[in-house]
């Protein structure tokens, strides 16, 4: 039997995210990676889209979903081929590592030619968010106004940039920078 999805909470990026992903024409035959895949909520809305998604985590017993998640360290080399990937999405996991870059340089590998790279690190600070991103060899796919929950808007360079408080009558946001990348296409 297997499990429901759980109802996840409406709070913090995660909405942006989901709006993203269900946004995209198709993910059907698509190969996505979900890390850290947390409680599998950016998983569930993958797994809708259509994509076969591969989820891992630091502590991949907080997975609810059907499947298991695979442990992995952002930290570390992915247990992932070169070349492999057609989507990543990260939310909140980069910004506590000591070695940001290695993380980044990392989903660059393991990204398809043409691959999308969606991360978001809850941090307010300018070299965890905009200065990591322009460090990466990924190029920025601008993220727009008509993206975006209603009362948020991109940055001119096309990231995205919130501040507690944003969005107060919807239950708030925490410091985010949100960047969406993609590999070169070969």
């Amino acid at each position: 039997m297997s499990k429901p999805v759980p109802k996840f909470p409406t709070s913090g990026i995660y909405p942006w995210v989901k709006q993203y992903i269900q946004s995209l024409p198709t993910l059907h035959g698509k190969v996505a990676l979900d890390i850290p895949c947390g409680d599998g909520r950016a998983t569930a809305v993958l797994r809708e889209s259509g994509a076969d998604v591969l989820a891992y985590d630091l502590f991949p017993e907080s997975f609810l979903l059907d499947g298991q998640a695979q442990f992995a360290d952002l930290a570390e080399r992915l247990p992932l081929p070169d070349d492999s990937i057609d989507i990543v999405v990260c939310q909140e996991g980069i910004e506590h590592l000591p070695n940001q870059l290695l993380a980044l340089q990392e989903f660059h590998r393991v990204l398809k030619p043409g691959g999308t790279l969606v991360y978001a690190v809850c941090s307010l600070e300018q070299e965890e968010g905009e200065d990591r991103a322009a460090d990466v060899e990924l190029t920025l796919a601008p993220i727009t106004a008509g993206e975006l929950p209603e009362g948020l808007s991109p940055t001119g360079e096309g990231w995205l940039r919130t501040d507690p408080g944003m969005l107060a009558e919807a239950g708030g946001l925490d410091g985010f920078f949100v960047a969406r990348l993609r590999a070169p296409s070969s």
